[in-house]
């Protein structure tokens, strides 16, 4: 999910200059660890309702989304 979440950053901020979702403003490398963790654990919470074939093709679905 990590890749998809990249994907979809950058599909948000070069498409739709939508810079919300950065993980920007941390003073130190703690800090931008702990937002990162947190970010991914809101993934793999969001990402239980969904099957197995649907988070095998996300990644497909959102790179060629930046093409």
């Amino acid at each position: 999910m990590h890749l998809v979440d990249d994907d979809l950053g950058w599909l948000s901020r070069g498409r739709d200059q939508d810079l919300s979702g950065l993980l920007a403003g941390h003073s130190d490398y703690r800090e931008f660890v702990a937002a990162l963790n947190a970010r991914n654990d809101g993934w793999v919470t969001t990402t239980r309702v969904l099957s197995p074939r649907v988070i095998r093709e996300l990644p497909g679905f959102t790179a060629c989304r930046q093409q």
